[in-house]
């Protein structure tokens, strides 16, 4: 007669998860910032493994078991493993997009569903189980003037003689750089670029908005600066401004050695390296539509935005600096598959998607590519297509003209 037996162990958890005193900061322990995207850090205890964390924004009421608030921590973001002591860094966190003053409030439930309560009679303690942050997201400073020439008394519309410069000759940069707010003692830094690529600081360092040393102010003028050309070919001057929340604007001025074209009315800038909130956007209209296409842009889950942008390609704005830049150059071919997107190219973005695991799908002329932001240098690569089609190719290598 054959036997069998089990040997168990039931163990009672009854007791709740608590949370480190000194652990839980919106972005660092940052009281002020003037972006609502920000990033929360915590770290959290208990007898067996904390398998969820719930985020509150200025509402202190203790979620149920079931409450929508609820994350896995092994879920894609934060993508942490079930622990007993879970410490959470930098997750990215949206707050409300007007501005105010707002408490995020913290609850981790175990393997068990015990959930934690609030300290402080359960209204919080700061740092252990919420914290506090100012969002005033303002504006960034605004650059209504900046031009470059050899002479301290020339204006727009500039005569052929006004931007034409020797090596070693003087450049006079003149600009107008208003904020809604008083701005930092040193809130401007110069560059200069022979190629529209590669900028150059020329100032040494950051420089007053009144600056205007070896040159006259004149007109709207706020500052000037007086800087020896290092060439005789191409140059052309940007400025950056910040403002006391380091929210950047940057403009480019007139080029200079480009005779016999002169700019009469008008900039090419379009603000990369800057603010989004001053910067420019060029969507794709399609063949006759006053209606943009849909699919231009997304949102990935730390709050960067991709753009698809008619003349640049893709553009991104960083959640956290509000900076916008160009994340993927459009150019006459599609390139780099396999590789960087730094070293990549689109030919032409129809449409942009991200999927579960927060990759962008992106739709390029004649062939589907999907890019991997989470890694410190993202990657990109072919998923369909991308062959020299011919009437004989299957639908997907064929290139759509009109998607």
């Amino acid at each position: 007669m054959l036997s069998a037996s089990v040997n168990l162990t039931w163990v009672r958890d009854t007791a709740a998860p608590v949370f480190a005193s000194g652990q839980f900061l919106i972005n660092g322990g940052g009281g002020a910032t003037a972006n609502p995207q920000v990033t929360i850090s915590f770290r959290a205890t208990d007898v067996n493994n904390i398998t969820e964390f719930c985020l509150k924004t200025s509402d202190a009421s203790a979620p149920g078991a079931a409450d929508a608030c609820w994350n896995a921590v092994n879920a894609p973001s934060p993508g942490l493993a079930p622990s007993p002591n879970l410490v959470l860094n930098n997750m990215t966190y949206s707050l409300p997009s007007a501005d105010g003053v707002y408490y995020v409030y913290g609850w981790v439930k175990d393997v068990a569903g015990n959930i934690s309560s609030l300290a402080g009679s359960g209204v919080g303690v700061d740092g252990q189980d919420r914290d506090w942050i100012s969002v005033d997201q303002g504006s960034p400073p605004a650059i209504s003037n900046l031009i470059a020439s050899r002479s301290d008394s020339a204006q727009p519309p500039f005569a052929a003689g006004d931007t034409t410069v020797t090596a070693g000759e003087a450049i006079y940069i003149k600009w107008t750089v208003t904020d809604d707010a008083p701005l930092p003692a040193q809130p401007l830094r110069l560059f200069f670029t022979t190629d529209d690529t590669n900028f150059t600081e020329i100032s040494g360092g950051q420089i007053a908005n009144s600056a205007h040393g070896s040159c006259t102010l004149s007109g709207s003028a706020t500052g000037c600066y007086v800087f020896t050309s290092p060439t005789s070919g191409f140059i052309r001057i940007r400025l950056q401004a910040a403002d006391e929340l380091a929210r950047l604007t940057v403009r480019v001025s007139n080029s200079l050695n480009t005779s016999p074209i002169r700019i009469l009315a008008g900039d090419t800038n379009t603000g990369e390296g800057g603010s989004a909130k001053r910067a420019v956007f060029l969507p794709d209209f399609g063949m006759s539509s006053s209606t943009p296409w849909s699919n231009l842009f997304v949102i990935d889950r730390k709050g960067d935005v991709y753009f698809l942008d008619h003349q640049r390609g893709i553009l991104k704005i960083d959640a956290v600096t509000g900076i916008l830049s160009v994340f993927l150059r459009r150019s006459s071919g599609s390139t780099g598959d396999g590789g960087p997107v730094s070293a990549a190219t689109v030919r032409y973005p129809w449409k942009i998607n991200i999927d579960p695991q927060d990759r962008l799908i992106l739709y390029d002329y004649n062939r589907i590519r999907r890019i991997n932001t989470d890694l410190a240098n993202p990657t990109i690569e072919a998923l369909i297509g991308g062959s020299t089609p011919t009437l004989a190719d299957d639908t997907i290598d064929y290139p759509c003209r009109h998607p």
